[in-house]
């Protein structure tokens, strides 16, 4: 199907920068509750120093982490096999044959709704592989070409 590592398409970096955007703001408010039931115990003030470097921790996280799942995370279909590369900080390669492919399972969300995004999830006895993010149109296609593939292969798995 594609020779070389591919990776996902423009708008998977911006729905992970708005969907982690949420997640921080939502983490946000659970520790600034925190805090706020910290003052109202009369609990020592060194925690705010703690919450202040939890929350500067989160905010570095929140920031770099959907840049890296971004730049970092390619994957690859063949006609006999689906490759996953992580390359940040260990490379990381993930590989399963088609034909060890038990069922396949498509993800989506509101938001990934607006962006035309999907997650492929590929399930074998005793592994699973989940692509990146991918248009609506490719993942139905991958999808096609793994099962006509499942069709055509021996059934002695």
């Amino acid at each position: 199907m594609q020779l070389e590592f591919t990776q996902s398409p423009e708008p998977a970096r911006r729905y992970l920068k708005l969907w982690y955007f949420c997640q921080c703001i939502v983490t946000l408010i659970i520790l600034s509750a925190a805090l706020a039931v910290w003052f109202y115990n009369d609990m020592p003030f060194y925690g705010t120093y703690i919450f202040i470097g939890l929350v500067l921790i989160d905010i570095l996280y929140y920031i770099i982490h959907p840049m890296l799942l971004y730049r970092y995370y390619y994957y690859r279909v063949t006609d006999s096999y689906i490759e996953i590369q992580k390359n940040w900080w260990f490379k990381r390669n993930e590989v399963i044959q088609i034909e060890r492919i038990q069922y396949v399972r498509r993800k989506t969300g509101p938001l990934m709704r607006r962006f035309q995004l999907n997650r492929l999830t590929f399930y074998t006895a005793g592994h699973e592989l989940v692509l990146p993010l991918l248009y609506d149109d490719t993942i139905t296609e991958i999808e096609s070409f793994c099962l006509a593939q499942l069709k055509g292969g021996d059934s002695d798995v």
